[in-house]
């Protein structure tokens, strides 16, 4: 007895026991390290920075600097020696590294945190460049956005590299004020005026700006001028005469885009008209600069005559659709996806034209470009996929589940966007078609769908997938089994709209929110139309829902759901009736 009561005293106790050391262990840990540099008790290296000397530890050292770990394991004569030189690095900066592997703590500031960006890149400590980097990405302003657009570069901080791209490309108008600009690169420039995701009002304005850095020191820079104005659309103004209106100088006072609207002048004689028409050679520019602006693409489904291959897009300001190139081939029950600001349609059916009573079951894919209104076709899927989901997640493209004329699918498949390529990816727990996919914080979740060859069992189930740990893992199913919904994601919930249950002979216009974080599904506001197959899109936290069958009719109506209110409203018709259709936003 005494010694199960022991047992049992030890086990009440032991959580707090656990809880104690671990809220002061790691800050005890900490100081007792701290205690022990600044007292230089046990010390066993001295790092040395011009003429400033620091007592420190190898093995603390080694464990936060795999290039000082490196020279300390390696057989190196340095690491028998009890002083280390590190050259480049000012006493100053590496004092406040040195406080870093100690303590974990760092003051970053404006003037010290480009001399610890080289250092930390020198040295390999990756989470202080990374800390350097987010810094820096705050710091963001017009007037020094290209220097550290190209610091980023130089020291191959991509992340921060592209903030600073997306800052210059939202606020060029802004940027060409400032001295920084004229004072850029040529090859800086250059590569900005490539770019076709510039926010500006016409092509005057990069002109503008050409002249403008061109004007600032026209005597040496002369000689730059071809290579830039051959990135110059100049096949977008209006009037063609200003390609013959070329002259031997610029202007002397070029204070807006308009001025070289009114009077665009040549730079020297080595840029004749043909040298300038025979330089637009590359596609791009072919075709004005294009800033996405946000708004949902439908495409595919089916009427009531036959399957669909057309586009189209909605226009929030005037609450209206309007026609777009179409598909190469029709298709309805076509999953969508948008990536790097593509849009990709996914499998598929279609009557066979030979045999009207049969159907052809897809592996097509088509990848839609907003920008120059065109389809091309990219690699095909490896297995056939009708009616399923289509999911992009740390910007990779994911084929899921499905059915094809053989069987239902649990597989996967995942696109490689560099080699134009399909691969298979992890299979989920459960066969699915008819099954909606979307992504929230980095996981893939599935929802419900069907299992077309098992007398259309339908499915509650939920699973999810994190590419990190490749497993799908099952979270709190539906109430109602269903096929064909639709789902999105807004502010990390994800609402679930429509859909039937073909067992029970039902069709739905409920809507549910799961709360990934609670594991929780509850429901909020129904559609005013029942709904299968629909398509949904998110724009501005709000979800859209887009045509659908109502057990009756295809439909062309747009129901949108406001969170914040808990309620449904009717938005503007699409132009085509569609069911089996799909969307995105771009």
């Amino acid at each position: 007895m005494t010694l199960n009561h022991n047992n049992d005293y030890f086990n009440q106790n032991y959580d707090k026991f656990n809880d104690r050391l671990d809220g002061s262990s790691p800050n005890s840990y900490l100081q007792g390290l701290e205690n022990l540099r600044r007292s230089e008790q046990l010390s066993d290296i001295t790092i040395c920075c011009g003429n400033e000397k620091f007592p420190a530890h190898k093995v603390v050292l080694a464990a936060n600097c795999p290039y000082l770990r490196a020279m300390f394991t390696n057989g190196m004569k340095e690491s028998k020696s009890k002083e280390i030189h590190l050259k480049g690095i000012a006493g100053s900066t590496w004092a406040n590294i040195m406080n870093y592997m100690y303590t974990r703590d760092i003051f970053i500031n404006k003037s010290n945190v480009l001399d610890l960006v080289g250092a930390s890149s020198m040295l390999q400590i990756e989470d202080l460049k990374q800390a350097c980097s987010k810094f820096l990405a705050q710091q963001i302003e017009p007037n020094n956005v290209i220097n550290i657009r190209s610091f980023a570069h130089r020291m191959f901080l991509e992340e921060l590299k592209e903030i600073a791209t997306n800052f210059l490309t939202d606020n060029f108008e802004k940027i060409i004020e400032n001295e920084e600009f004229l004072d850029m690169d040529v090859f800086d420039l250059i590569d900005i005026l490539k770019f076709d995701f510039l926010r500006v009002r016409s092509e005057y304005v990069p002109l503008f700006a050409a002249l403008k850095w061109l004007q600032r020191d026209l005597k040496h820079r002369i000689d730059h001028s071809h290579e830039i104005l051959t990135n110059i659309r100049l096949l977008h103004f209006n009037n063609t005469s200003y390609l013959q209106r070329l002259i031997d100088k610029l202007p002397q006072q070029l204070e807006s885009p308009e001025d070289c609207e009114k009077f665009i002048a040549n730079i020297g004689k080595r840029c004749s008209k043909r040298r300038l028409l025979g330089a637009l050679t590359e596609d791009s520019l072919s075709y004005p600069r294009w800033f996405p602006q946000e708004t949902i693409y439908v495409s595919g489904g089916r009427n009531r005559d036959s399957c669909l291959s057309s586009l189209e897009r909605y226009d929030p300001i005037s609450n209206s659709w309007n026609m777009l190139e179409a598909m190469k081939s029709q298709r309805t029950a076509v999953a969508m996806a948008s990536l790097n600001n593509h849009i990709y349609c996914l499998g598929g059916e279609r009557e066979n034209p030979t045999s009207r009573s049969e159907t052809l079951y897809l592996e097509e894919v088509e990848r839609y470009s907003p920008q120059f209104n065109r389809w091309t076709d990219v690699c095909k899927l490896l297995t056939p996929r009708s009616f399923g989901g289509a999911a992009v997640c740390r910007g990779t493209m994911y084929a899921i589940g499905g059915e094809s004329n053989q069987r239902c699918h649990n597989s996967t498949e995942v696109y490689d966007e560099t080699k134009n390529m399909w691969l298979p990816g992890q299979p989920m727990n459960m066969v699915r078609s008819g099954v909606c996919a979307t992504t929230v914080d980095n996981r893939i979740y599935v929802i419900g769908g069907h299992d077309n060859y098992n007398n259309y069992m339908q499915h509650n189930s939920v699973e999810a997938l994190d590419p990190r740990e490749g497993k799908w893992r099952y979270c709190m199913s539906l109430n109602i089994g269903r096929s064909g919904a639709t789902a999105g994601n807004i502010d990390g919930r994800i609402y679930l709209a429509g859909g039937r249950n073909r067992q029970l002979g039902n069709f739905f216009g409920l809507c549910e929110c799961y709360e990934p974080r609670l594991d929780r599904w509850y429901p909020v506001a129904s559609m005013s139309t029942v709904r299968a197959w629909p398509g949904s899109a998110v724009l501005d936290n709000k979800f859209y829902v887009l045509g659908g069958y109502d057990c009756t009719d295809r439909l062309k109506t747009v129901e949108v759901f406001d969170p914040k209110e808990n309620k449904w409203q009717r938005c503007g018709n699409m132009l085509l009736c569609r069911a089996g259709a799909s969307s995105c936003t771009i």
